[in-house]
């Protein structure tokens, strides 16, 4: 039992979004044949071309939209985050020009030649560069050899110093 052109032809109804979704590949992929089935796909489906070109425009903004989203430049936090983020930045641009100001003069008041290899540091100075060193490495995520270079300061005379303060400070704390 053969089923009639007529028998195929589905009654006019709502259609579900995969549907319509089909309805235009298939138009689409008509249209690219250029063999003219569109009006057999608008039979088959039991459509008017008015729906085809509501389904079209919907399809059509709804890619636009989707696009449009992928490609925001919107910042991805609020504007008040951003400006507390901004804030901080510039807190913390300050601060480390502070915090390289502090390490010239104290560089310069160690030695005027700008090295320290083979120049006697007093204790007091010797603790305060230990103690100064940890803190910016702490703070600003650096190693002790990038600034021991800065400084010009052998990293093993560094690490003495360090083993002295400490043992100065737990004499004094006892």
């Amino acid at each position: 039992m053969e089923k009639s052109q007529d028998d195929m032809v589905r009654k006019r109804s709502h259609l579900s979004a995969g549907e319509k979704y089909q309805i235009f590949l298939q138009a689409a992929m008509a249209k690219a044949k250029g063999n003219g089935s569109i009006s057999e796909i608008m039979h088959c489906w039991g459509i008017h071309s008015n729906d085809l070109t509501s389904i079209r425009k919907s399809v059509e903004e709804a890619a636009i939209s989707n696009l449009k989203a992928m490609k925001s430049r919107k910042p991805k936090v609020g504007y008040e985050q951003y400006q507390q983020l901004k804030a901080e930045k510039e807190r913390l641009e300050c601060t480390i020009i502070e915090q390289a100001a502090e390490l010239a003069l104290l560089k310069e008041k160690i030695t005027r030649d700008g090295d320290l290899e083979d120049k006697y540091i007093v204790e007091d100075i010797k603790g305060s560069l230990v103690e100064l060193i940890t803190e910016v490495c702490d703070k600003y995520s650096l190693t002790i050899k990038h600034c021991c270079q800065n400084l010009q300061l052998d990293r093993k005379r560094y690490q003495r110093w360090v083993r002295l303060y400490r043992k100065t400070v737990v004499k004094a704390w006892s």
